[in-house]
């Protein structure tokens, strides 16, 4: 590769020094565009084990990457609001991120699941809002889930997770939360689990053609064995 081709992206790393977060994992990170933002939101996640004594507790920081300019640099959006670890985070509308679930402190037992399970971070006036939701039933706290956005129905689809007081219990669930309607209102989707051969912990899902949920790959709680499979769910027929 010619040297000309090596120098923005020696520029772009350069510049990611200054002012970064610290050394994080198992955090959220979402596409994000305002008026005065472009760029990926990190929210959560924990810190290096070698770095942070026992027992491990979340981040309560949300960082921005910021590429909206000539240089791309990190900004601390948000401290204080939202400890979090485990959770799963999706845009909604063009300023803010639903934040679903997760664990504030690892390696204990019981876990210390988040005291809001649905909670909105409005990038525009750096807020959070916890979401009231309703249901009958309702999902459990849980943490290693994934979740994706319907825009055109306003819906949140969530898949998988583990919970329990050791957080060892396998979630094999998948949920809606609906947006679209106030309280918003939880329904769970029991025709789904059958055919779902993804694991439900550390899984990737996406939302596509306005109509298809595939989920992929992932493990099952308390177990070392990943999955090499998929799993499509028709959200408008619901099968």
């Amino acid at each position: 590769m010619a040297l000309r081709h090596l120098l923005p992206l020696l520029v772009l790393l350069i510049t990611l020094t200054h002012a970064q977060p610290p050394p994080l994992y198992d955090f959220s990170a979402t596409p994000l565009r305002t008026s005065n933002f472009t760029g990926i939101l990190v929210a959560g996640g924990l810190p290096s084990k070698s770095t942070s004594p026992f027992p491990l507790t979340a981040s309560d920081h949300i960082y921005g990457l910021d590429l909206g300019g000539n240089e791309a640099h990190w900004v601390d959006l948000a401290n204080g609001g939202l400890k979090v670890t485990g959770h799963a985070a999706v845009r909604v509308g063009s300023g803010s991120v639903v934040v679903l679930f997760g664990v504030e402190t690892y390696e204990t037992v019981p876990v210390t699941y988040a005291r809001n399970p649905v909670t909105v971070f409005h990038v525009a006036n750096r807020s959070f809002t916890p979401v009231n939701v309703v249901g009958d039933p309702s999902p459990s706290p849980r943490a290693g889930h994934v979740a994706v956005y319907d825009a055109g129905r306003k819906y949140v689809w969530m898949w998988g997770g583990a919970g329990g007081p050791d957080h060892e219990t396998t979630l094999r669930e998948l949920w809606l939360l609906d947006l679209s309607v106030s309280p918003a209102k939880w329904t769970r989707m029991p025709d789904a689990t059958s055919d779902m051969k993804a694991g439900t912990v550390a899984a990737v899902a996406a939302f596509l053609q306005n109509r298809w949920l595939v989920i992929c790959f992932g493990t099952e709680a308390a177990s070392s064995s990943p999955s090499n499979s998929c799993g499509v769910f028709d959200t408008q027929k619901r099968e």
